[in-house]
């Protein structure tokens, strides 16, 4: 208990990590869809905290008071990452990074978006999941930026707008 700091959560943080207070675990838990290249960002601040490599999918690690549990798997063929930590300067650092999760075009490379009018089965439940959770953090601006960066064709700007 004496190491379960509370996390003043940024308005628009993402990846959302959830208390677990309400569990009797004083911790916070994240999961969250990354691009490949996230994932070795992920590990080196995991090991600038922590003081360990990761090197393995699943690992505990402990330093200082500070625990977590780290596992990593592949889900719609992308990286996910769980995360479940009661060190809050790891969860501000990984806020601090604006992670990004890979869009519908990356996850769903074969779908015709303008031909989607609704949510269901598979693409559903990656939106709810993984995609949701950083897009509804996102302003307006940011929206528009994310649409020019990633060079968005107009059917699947408008398919996510739909569903935002």
């Amino acid at each position: 208990m004496s190491s379960f700091d509370i996390l003043l959560e940024p308005k628009n943080s993402y990846p959302f990590f959830a208390s677990l207070k309400n569990n009797n675990v004083q911790a916070y838990s994240a999961r969250f869809m990354v691009k490949y290249e996230d994932v070795i960002k992920i590990e080196n601040l995991i090991e600038l905290f922590f003081l360990k490599k990761i090197t393995q999918k699943k690992e505990c690690v402990s330093f200082n008071g500070k625990a977590l549990h780290y596992f990593r798997f592949e889900e719609f063929n992308q990286t996910v990452i769980d995360i479940t930590t009661n060190n809050i300067d790891l969860i501000k650092m990984l806020f601090d990074e604006r992670l990004t999760p890979p869009g519908p075009d990356a996850v769903f490379p074969n779908s015709d978006f303008e031909s989607l009018g609704s949510l269901q089965g598979s693409m559903e439940y990656w939106w709810n999941v993984y995609w949701s959770p950083f897009w509804k953090v996102q302003s307006e601006q940011e929206k528009k930026i994310y649409f020019l960066r990633n060079n968005i064709s107009n059917d699947l700007r408008d398919f996510m707008i739909l569903h935002s």
